[in-house]
């Protein structure tokens, strides 16, 4: 699915939930609490029998991943959680964590007698407490107090126990954060590779990632920071290729957050707060990697003056662009020859765009004239007309290749070609080809830029599908 990148990690937890619920009810899913001499890791003359203990939100088999929030809630007893711990230890690859109750957790490690999960690649904390409570503004709850806690009140929480995280987990490439951070622990993790922040962080805390994290190859921030967080230690992350950040944080580094040397892909977040400055640093990103783009996803709803407001932009200076997503666009009564749109060389999508018309269309394969194909994913204004003018143009382009309209909610279009195909688009068929879309349509949100195509199959991707891993 074509969902936004920072999307994709702020919704991880539900949807770890949601394959517990799903796919494995809570009485399929069982785990062996193995004790005796058939445990590898059992306290010596240990008697206790085998059981089988149901674990429905502690431990998920398919992602082998274990949520110490609910361990003592599913393991009321050290034994059980002892062996819990060792007799899966090695098949952790993703762990959850409260920080409010971290030292517990790490005690009940601590207890079973392990010191490192080496098997770790990811790990998720959380602040239960703060998600249960209203929001609190990132940058006042990301001050120390003086007492080793971070901020006050119901999102505060004691930080010294997240320096033994990084000795725990050494083999870590993952971490998603949905917490404030103030202290230093995260750069400990050498071995990062994607970082996720779904709150606030101290400038002291990213500046240490960008010094040591050098296998840092996404940094995803959701929160704007009432003071603007410097990231031009970024270059001091060589392998640096996806950064999702919201726009205001992005727009005092413009130049140099979209010249980074690895780029492959820039998100920006928040758009709709500040339609005229998003508008700026597209205009900005555009110009500097006019030969780079290839592909464009955008919600065009932050724009104040519909798609007029894409002229701002100035995307005609784009040389190799394959594919553009414009969700949302109010085309209104404009020209498309006004709009200064690149030459797209694969397939566009127009997805929820009210008042899209044929002319609209026309002007888009007009300036695309190798264009391959065109889904129009709600177009209720467009009639047979339309077909007759892409089959006119296409003759005249003559690209060798039809090209492919899919569509869907275009019920007259449909009709006008349903009702004439056998007499007349049948034979049409080396020009145009019609089909009806009725897969699932793209979340996306905000603004998502592909950079430095090296993927010869980009072209045949659907809508629905991602330009990138």
């Amino acid at each position: 699915m074509c969902f936004r990148l920072a999307s994709i990690m702020a919704n991880r937890l539900e949807e770890r939930e949601r394959e517990r619920d799903e796919e494995f009810p809570p009485p399929a899913r069982r785990v062996q609490l193995r004790c005796g001499s058939d445990a590898p890791d059992a306290p010596s003359g240990s008697t206790t029998t085998t059981g089988t203990q149901t674990l429905s939100k502690l431990w998920c088999p398919t992602a082998q991943c274990v949520d110490f929030r609910y361990l003592k809630q599913e393991l009321h007893t050290a034994e059980e959680q002892l062996f819990f711990l060792n007799d899966l230890k090695k098949q952790f690859r993703c762990v959850h964590f409260d920080v409010e109750v971290l030292q517990e957790h790490l005690e009940a490690l601590e207890r079973a007698g392990i010191d490192t999960l080496n098997s770790v690649q990811e790990c998720i904390l959380i602040h239960k407490s703060k998600h249960n409570t209203a929001a609190i503004a990132a940058q006042g709850d990301t001050q120390d107090n003086g007492r080793g806690r971070v901020g006050g009140g119901p999102g505060s929480y004691i930080e010294w126990p997240l320096h033994s995280l990084p000795k725990l987990m050494p083999n870590l490439r993952v971490l998603s954060i949905h917490c404030n951070i103030q202290v230093h622990f995260i750069e400990r993790f050498t071995q990062l590779e994607l970082l996720f922040l779904n709150a606030g962080i101290s400038q002291g805390a990213i500046t240490g990632v960008f010094e040591r994290c050098r296998q840092l190859r996404k940094l995803i921030m959701l929160e704007e920071c009432d003071t603007p967080l410097d990231l031009s230690g970024v270059l001091k992350c060589p392998n640096l290729c996806v950064i999702s950040v919201p726009v205001s944080i992005f727009a005092n580094q413009r130049e140099l957050l979209a010249t980074l040397p690895n780029q492959e892909f820039i998100e920006l977040t928040h758009c709709g707060r500040n339609s005229r400055l998003t508008v700026d640093c597209l205009h900005t990103i555009f110009g500097l990697n006019a030969r780079h783009i290839a592909g464009i996803q955008m919600d065009c709803s932050f724009l104040e003056n519909g798609a007029q407001g894409l002229t701002g932009m100035a995307m005609g200076r784009l040389k190799r662009v394959l594919n553009i997503r414009l969700i949302n666009c109010d085309f209104q009564d404009a020209a498309i020859d006004s709009l200064d749109l690149p030459d797209v060389q694969c397939f566009i999508v127009l997805n929820r765009c009210r008042n899209v018309t044929n002319n609209h269309v026309l002007g888009m394969l007009e300036q695309c004239p190798r264009l391959r194909q065109l889904y129009v994913l709600g177009g209720h204004r467009l009639t047979g007309t339309l077909l007759h003018g892409i089959c006119r143009l296409r003759s005249e382009h003559n690209p060798g290749y039809p090209l492919n309209l899919i569509v869907t909610n275009c019920q007259t279009l449909l009709q006008n070609y349903n009702s004439l195909y056998a007499e007349y688009w049948q034979s049409k068929q080396n020009i145009l080809q019609v089909e009806c879309y009725n897969g699932a349509q793209s979340l996306t949100t905000d603004v998502q830029l592909y950079l430095r195509d090296t993927r010869p199959d980009h072209a045949q991707l659907p809508p629905h599908a991602s330009i990138v891993d």
